[in-house]
């Protein structure tokens, strides 16, 4: 495996798959947790975008991860750039989850990070009974991105 990038004590790393030449795509990217992570022991950590397919121990830290070898995959449409930017986002997940779970970290007090998360939920309900208005359409995508790209840096 080769070492991605580390961030808070969380390593994220990626590895070409011995399948990809057959099917499916580049390889598998994965990260590894310390102890006292919010994720530690868990085999499926969170409802994001990721279908979570490693979960295990590895000395004193828990790895977790996805892979690219299904058939709907190939190297054209998750090349191992791909790869690497999934494993990067998977990363600032596990930032985010650390964050979250301690609540001190954000720079908020606590009710203002809940009015935060409130108000994205808001606008995703919004977002889910627009009409086909573009102009408010683009205006609420905007906002939305907005409000979540703020959440990691408190």
């Amino acid at each position: 495996m080769d070492k991605l990038m580390e961030k808070d004590g969380i390593i994220a790393l990626t590895s070409p798959s011995p399948l990809s030449p057959m099917m499916g795509g580049w390889g598998c990217g994965y990260v590894s947790l310390p102890q006292g992570h919010p994720w530690f022991g868990s085999t499926s950590p969170f409802a994001g975008d990721f279908d979570i397919t490693y979960a295990h121990p590895d000395g004193t830290r828990w790895v977790i991860g996805f892979d690219t070898g299904h058939s709907w995959m190939n190297l054209k449409n998750t090349p191992m750039e791909v790869v690497e930017g999934l494993t990067r986002d998977l990363l600032n997940e596990a930032i985010k989850a650390v964050n979250e779970d301690n609540g001190e970290d954000n720079g908020l007090e606590n009710t203002e990070y809940d009015l935060l998360k409130q108000m994205i939920a808001v606008i995703d309900k919004l977002e889910d009974n627009l009409d086909n208005n573009d102009d408010f359409d683009i205006a609420l995508m905007r906002a939305k991105k907005s409000l979540k790209a703020l959440i990691p840096y408190f």
